[in-house]
């Protein structure tokens, strides 16, 4: 599993969420933002391989200037961490659509046990196992209604461009 964590600044509580997601995952798995620059600059490149964005505030003003950004996080599961408990700051967190949040004053421990949670899920779906291989019949070829709906478009994959050219040909030969 991979993690993006935003902690701005050198802030006591992102050096602790630090340490805390360090005994969950390794070291290679964890890309700690200090900047919001830093936090645009990355979320601006491609975040395939993110699977959750932790994102710790220390003012309601940066959550503010985050929920302006929210279209930049895409479908990316995001533990808020959020500076505190009133309900205007907890409305403008819900607007990034948070998977988990939780505040600064805090132990944190929720948090640990929610990025456990979602280790356990990813490491479950990642789990692949070995197709089942079938011998093919005696003539080599896969008669499988699959199989002969594919070969019948001509291969694996009908692109676009395959389709409007063919329909192109087609109303060609009704023109004649």
């Amino acid at each position: 599993m991979n993690i993006l964590c935003y902690a701005p600044g050198q802030s006591k509580i992102g050096k602790q969420l630090q340490d805390l997601i360090l005994t969950i995952v390794p070291p290679n798995h964890l890309e700690v933002l200090r900047s919001r620059r830093g936090l645009l600059k990355r979320l601006h490149q491609p975040i395939y391989f993110v699977d959750v964005a932790l994102l710790i505030f220390s003012t309601r003003d940066e959550l503010q200037e985050m929920v302006s950004l929210e279209y930049l996080f895409g479908n990316l599961r995001l533990i808020l961490i959020l500076p505190d408990h009133q309900s205007e700051t907890i409305a403008l967190g819900h607007k990034l659509y948070p998977r988990f949040i939780s505040f600064a004053d805090s132990d944190l421990e929720d948090v640990r046990m929610v990025l456990k949670n979602y280790l356990d899920i990813t490491e479950s779906k990642n789990i692949i196992t070995e197709p089942d291989r079938k011998e093919l019949p005696a003539g080599g070829r896969d008669k499988s209604p699959t199989a002969q709906f594919r070969q019948s478009m001509g291969g694996y994959s009908l692109t676009a461009s395959k389709i409007h050219s063919e329909k192109r040909q087609r109303q060609a030969k009704g023109s004649l």
